[in-house]
């Protein structure tokens, strides 16, 4: 094995082990950085937002987001219809399911591969605990992916705050700009050119520290013109982010109940 093989060998041994490490730790010279970092952040605030003591991953893949929660005592149940870790529970996501309550359900780039999703926020909605948080992110401007088991649907804010408006409260934010958009798609091209990922490093590393910095400057000066959402100028530069993230909050059993009861 060359040096360089052996060091593409150490950086990225295999992918599936990669894109989990990116999700749990994301550095700066990651291909999909600008996504994962901002999906991260967007957990972190989801899981201080109530007190929780259980949780259900659907879709889990990795169990990432078990990873980040580390040895808190909190009960992690993953749930997934691929994979072979004896840690995850195998269920088909497009069919009917029960598996109890918990405080916090995470549903994250899963809709999109499940044809019949009502399906599947339904069973989200089941599981949540009185007083529980449901975390759900979808990608938009983001690649065709997940050949081995489809890839259906892109979500705009507007259709996601459809699909969970029965809930008491929803909060949509997108997860990166327009302009993060576009440099991503730069490192998407080059992380697929086929020479070892060590020489890629350098060219994943301007790209995403430009980009940190254009956003810096740029939310800066949204704050400085008092331009904030739901002004049209912020809309246009939301318009095309490379997800969204979802926090929803159902409500009390009775509230869904009478919310089902008028649709």
């Amino acid at each position: 094995m060359s040096r360089y093989r052996y060091l593409d060998h150490l950086f990225y041994r295999t992918r599936a082990r990669s894109v989990v490490r990116q999700r749990v730790r994301p550095l700066v010279f990651d291909p999909f950085y600008l996504h994962l970092s901002r999906l991260k952040k967007a957990f972190e605030e989801a899981a201080g937002a109530t007190d929780i003591r259980s949780v259900l991953d659907l879709g889990c893949g990795g169990r990432h987001y078990a990873r980040l929660m580390g040895n808190s005592g909190i009960q992690y149940v993953g749930v997934d219809g691929l994979g072979d870790d004896e840690a995850i529970m195998k269920l088909d996501l497009e069919e009917d399911f029960s598996l109890g309550t918990y405080d916090l359900v995470i549903c994250s780039e899963v809709l999109e591969h499940i044809y019949h999703y009502p399906r599947l926020i339904e069973n989200m909605f089941k599981h949540v605990a009185p007083g529980g948080v449901l975390f759900v992110t979808v990608p938009f401007a983001y690649e065709v992916h997940g050949w081995a088991y489809h890839d259906y649907f892109r979500f705009t804010d507007q259709a996601l705050r459809l699909l969970f408006g029965r809930a008491e409260q929803v909060q949509i934010r997108p997860t990166n700009s327009y302009l993060s958009s576009i440099v991503q798609r730069f490192n998407n091209l080059a992380f697929y050119v086929p020479v070892p990922f060590f020489f890629k490093i350098p060219v994943f590393l301007i790209l995403n520290l430009f980009m940190i910095g254009i956003e810096g400057v740029t939310r800066a000066t949204l704050r400085a013109l008092r331009i904030g959402p739901g002004r049209p100028f912020h809309r246009l530069l939301y318009s095309y982010p490379l997800g969204y993230a979802c926090l929803v909050r159902p409500g009390s059993k009775e509230t869904m109940a009478r919310t089902d009861s008028h649709e």
